[in-house]
């Protein structure tokens, strides 16, 4: 009797299915994937909270690519905000009222654009509400007021928030958390000045005009302060008696040499203090965009032990960089992920996506077809390539001073329309030769003869003399207050931090090109990967190259954003002076290895550990500074610190 097949009806449970699925690495990412990968990359190049959800579609990814891209910011939001206070320039001309309303118009249409492709990827914050109720209320105002004092406009400042959030929001909440130590700092110094301006009334108010009672010996001694009025203020009292100079000696010494440099110290100290609290939040932001760009990319690979390991394709990873780059071609995108294995784990891909958002790949090859002669006038200053190494870390220089510099912006213009409310058309050629030869053109009768005034009393000099202009046509109180709270202000917070983070950032970038000619040119060297176009077309790149670029070679260096600027220039997560991790930490008495950066050992596969260990400690126990590694190509500056009988080795950095 035949043997009878089992059959299941509808309630039946299922036969089990052997059927062979493929893996699920076999199907293709879905393109929105890929297109949500690149705007999470954006987040994280800018330090953005990723806000776009995980259902988002192409066209918004790509609308949100766009809006955040740099092209777009430094010309279609900077052009619109130069527009807007352009038209500010007109407010307090009659005649050019029509002009205004142009400029205005079209600046705040601009703007009323921009906000609508923010709400269209729902990325409206707090800030962008403001803005949009801000430019309605300020063309209601341009166009119904007839006073050429546009109250609304003394709040443009948003627009500069607006447009630039990334400096100026974190300036401006640094500035906000140090506000109570720069009060006390300012007590500290206007204290000492009060102090001697009340031994000088004793001393002096008879003999001299510039001390005739408390409020002149405090003005005069403040100007002396700012250098200014010296030695004119007291050159009279030296010519009667020379024992008098020792009192300004001493004011000098403390004020301008002592209290002066603790100013400038702890305002830079605190304005860092705070810049890293900020920094600290956008580092957090990073690290989500980073998970959440996985988390989008990632296949699910075998089960081992009843977890399912995950990983990311390497030509997933490419496709969303693409996105992300979209002007780069194939060619160079194969040159940033050449290195990366080809399935990207879970504990690699921190290392692997910060690396490769960082890397820039230029073509070096066109710059000295097309413009030998420019080449050649920047290399010629003291080697070759030294006037572009110049121009390259002047704008690595400008990223870190980018957010004081408009917050400087900022502060000026409030300025410029407090003096336009309290001398607008009030100091005129009638005034010729008061403070000096045409001091009256130094002035508030409009938006831009303000801002000249204004940074003319940011340069310090004179600035007593051009204060002389406004005594004549307002009470002494309403104009030292007002000059002298600019000084303390403008001079001496923001023009600080503007100087100190120049300095710096200079310093740090001039440190990281090794200083010297002869070393940067090592460095360039180092740092570019020449691809051989022979190589390329046997096949070593995928996906071909252009023609047009057969006598080029890919430049690879390392692309610099604000927030990683700042991040060297103010030492976050600096560990010993460097931002390197430490390779390997070992016991000094027993010789024995405790522990090594899983980074450092993925990144030198194939490199024995015993070698790298037997070099390190011989390099230390001989004091070198340097010690050369043939499997890693290059050589590198150990660094020791100490921790009881434990010593970790720290890498600081390639010497190139």
């Amino acid at each position: 009797m035949p043997k009878r097949e089992k059959t299941y009806g509808s309630t039946s449970p299922r036969p089990r299915t052997y059927t062979p699925y493929p893996p699920s690495s076999n199907f293709p990412l879905s393109e929105s994937n890929k297109y949500l990968a690149g705007c999470y990359f954006r987040d994280y190049e800018l330090g953005l909270p990723p806000i776009l959800p995980s259902t988002s579609s192409p066209r918004l990814c790509s609308i949100y690519l766009l809006r955040t891209s740099p092209l777009y910011q430094h010309t279609f939001l900077t052009f619109s905000c130069f527009l807007t206070f352009l038209s500010s320039s007109y407010e307090h001309i009659n005649s050019s009222k029509t002009l205004r309303l142009i400029l205005t118009s079209i600046s705040m249409l601009l703007y009323l654009s921009d906000i609508s492709i923010v709400f269209a990827y729902k990325g409206e914050s707090w800030l962008t509400r403001i803005t949009l109720i801000y430019i309605l209320f300020h063309l209601i105002d341009s166009f119904i007021s007839s006073s050429p004092f546009l109250i609304t406009s003394i709040l443009k400042p948003i627009l500069i928030i607006y447009s630039f959030p990334i400096s100026t929001t974190t300036s401006y909440k640094t500035l906000e958390s140090i506000v109570p130590n720069l009060l006390k700092i300012f007590s500290l110094e206007l204290s000492l000045i009060f102090t001697f301006s009340l031994i000088a009334r004793t001393l002096y108010s008879e003999e001299t005009e510039y001390f005739k009672d408390l409020a002149h010996s405090f003005v005069t001694l403040f100007a002396l302060s700012t250098t200014v009025n010296n030695p004119s203020s007291w050159i009279g009292l030296y010519y009667i008696n020379p024992l008098n100079s020792i009192f300004f000696i001493i004011f000098l010494t403390l004020s301008l040499f002592y209290v002066h440099s603790i100013v400038l110290g702890l305002v830079l100290n605190e304005y860092s203090d705070g810049f890293k609290t900020e920094l600290s939040k956008k580092k957090e932001n990073r690290e989500e965009a980073i998970e959440r760009s996985y988390d989008v990319l990632k296949r699910e690979g075998r089960r081992n032990r009843g977890k399912c390991d995950s990983y990311v394709r390497r030509e997933d990873l490419k496709e969303a960089l693409g996105y992300l780059r979209p002007h780069y071609k194939d060619t160079k995108l194969e040159r940033i992920i050449k290195n990366y294995p080809e399935n990207i784990s879970l504990e690699t891909w921190n290392r692997v996506i910060k690396k490769g958002i960082a890397t820039r790949v230029t073509t070096t090859g066109r710059f000295k077809q097309c413009v030998p002669v420019l080449r050649k006038i920047l290399g010629g200053f003291e080697g070759e390539g030294y006037g572009i190494y110049l121009v390259r870390m002047g704008r690595e220089t400008m990223r870190a001073t980018a957010g004081p510099c408009l917050l400087t912006f900022i502060t000026l213009h409030l300025f410029c329309y407090l003096g336009i409310y309290l001398w607008e058309g009030k100091v005129g050629e009638w005034l010729n030769g008061r403070g000096g030869e045409y001091y009256y053109l130094l002035n508030f009768n409009s938006y831009g003869e303000g801002l000249v005034t204004l940074f003319n009393l940011m340069v310090v000099n004179d600035w007593n003399q051009i204060a002389k202009v406004f005594t004549a046509v307002s009470k002494e109180s309403t104009t030292y207050t007002f000059f002298i709270a600019f000084q303390l202000i403008v001079s001496g917070v923001m023009v600080n931090v503007v100087q100190g983070f120049f300095v710096s950032a200079f310093i740090k970038n001039y440190e990281d090109g090794d200083g010297g000619a002869k070393k940067r040119t090592s460095s360039r060297r180092s740092s570019t990967a020449k691809v051989a176009v022979e190589s390329v077309r046997q096949g070593s790149v995928e996906g071909g190259v252009d023609e047009s670029e057969s006598l080029l070679t890919l430049t690879v260096s390392e692309r610099k954003g604000y927030i990683d600027t700042m991040e060297n220039v103010v030492g976050v997560g600096v560990i010993g002076g460097s931002s390197a991790p430490p390779i390997m930490s070992f016991n000094a008495e027993t010789g024995q290895v405790l522990g090594w950066n899983p980074e450092f050992t993925t990144n030198c596969e194939g490199v024995s550990e015993k070698k790298v260990a037997s070099g390190l400690m011989e390099a230390v126990a001989r004091g070198k500074n340097k010690v050369m590694f043939q499997d890693l190509g290059n050589e590198y500056t150990p660094v020791v610190t100490g921790i009881g009988g434990n010593v970790k080795i720290i890498l600081l950095r390639e010497i190139r």
